[in-house]
C-alpha cells in the first residue's frame, strides 16, 4: 500500500512542485510578437446612420473601423466575409425600435453561409430593445456573416446603429 502511495505521489505530485520552479519563459522578441499579433484576424464593421432593418433581409452596414486582411466587407454591404478558415468570435450590439406598436420581442439572428448560427430575443421597453449577443463559430475560408430580423415584428429601426466586432481565436 505504501509503494502505491508514494508511485502515485512521483508520477503525480511531485511534477507539479518541480515545474512551479521552473523560471516562466515570455516572448521578448520583437519579430515573433509581431507575427503573432497579425497571424489572427479582426474586425469591427458598423453603421454611424440610422437604419430600418426589414425581416428576412440582411443589415447593410456603412463604415468599417480597424481591419486585417483576413476579413473583408464592402461599405454599405451586408455581407462580412472571412477569408480564413478558423475559428471566431463574432460580437453584435445595437439599440433598435420597433415600428409597430405592440409587436412581440424581435429576433436578430446571425447568419454564416445563409445557415442561422444564433438568436438573441431582445430584452428592452415597450418601443426600444438593447439587442447584444456573441458567438463563436468555425468557419471555412470564404465563408460569409450577415445579420438578419426574423419574424415578427416585419422591422426595426436601429437608429442609434449597430455593430460587430469579429476576432479569429485560432
Amino acid at each position: 500500500m505504501c509503494k502505491r502511495k508514494l508511485i502515485l505521489f512521483i508520477l503525480f505530485i511531485m511534477p507539479s512542485y518541480l515545474a512551479a520552479d521552473l523560471p516562466k519563459q515570455e516572448i521578448d522578441t520583437p519579430a515573433l510578437k509581431q507575427e503573432i499579433n497579425t497571424s489572427l484576424g479582426y474586425a469591427y464593421v458598423y453603421n454611424k446612420k440610422a437604419v430600418n432593418m426589414a425581416s428576412h433581409i440582411p443589415m447593410p452596414f456603412d463604415s468599417n473601423g480597424p481591419m486585417t486582411s483576413g476579413i473583408t466587407h464592402i461599405l454599405g454591404s451586408s455581407e462580412v466575409v472571412l477569408k480564413n478558415a478558423g475559428v471566431y468570435q463574432v460580437n453584435f450590439a445595437g439599440t433598435a425600435e420597433i415600428l409597430i406598436q405592440g409587436a412581440p420581442m424581435p429576433e436578430v439572428v446571425l447568419y454564416l453561409n445563409n445557415q442561422r448560427v444564433t438568436e438573441y430575443v431582445c430584452t428592452g421597453n415597450y418601443s426600444s430593445y438593447s439587442i447584444i449577443f456573441q458567438a463563436i463559430i468555425v468557419a471555412n475560408a470564404g465563408d460569409i456573416l450577415t445579420i438578419k430580423l426574423n419574424g415578427n415584428p416585419r422591422s426595426l429601426n436601429f437608429t442609434l446603429g449597430a455593430s460587430i466586432i469579429i476576432k479569429q481565436l485560432a
